[in-house]
């Protein structure tokens, strides 16, 4: 699992996006840039934010107009 997400993290945000993945970028990308490990951080949040909100969308939880 741990290793999964370290490759997600690390994958450039162009890979990302060819693999449509939510967050291609992260929200502060270009207002940090020379805060590195703040935006990996960052990314790994928002990614696992994404993750919640897809388990949570295919166990129905969420009726939400926008949810997919």
């Amino acid at each position: 699992m741990a290793k999964r997400l370290r490759e997600l993290i690390n994958r450039s945000a162009k890979s990302r996006r060819q693999h449509g993945e939510k967050f291609a970028k992260s929200r502060y990308y270009g207002r940090n840039q020379g805060n590195r490990e703040g935006m990996r951080i960052t990314r790994r949040i928002a990614q696992l934010r994404w993750w919640v909100f897809k388990a949570c969308k295919t166990k129905g939880f969420i009726r939400a107009k926008g949810a997919g």
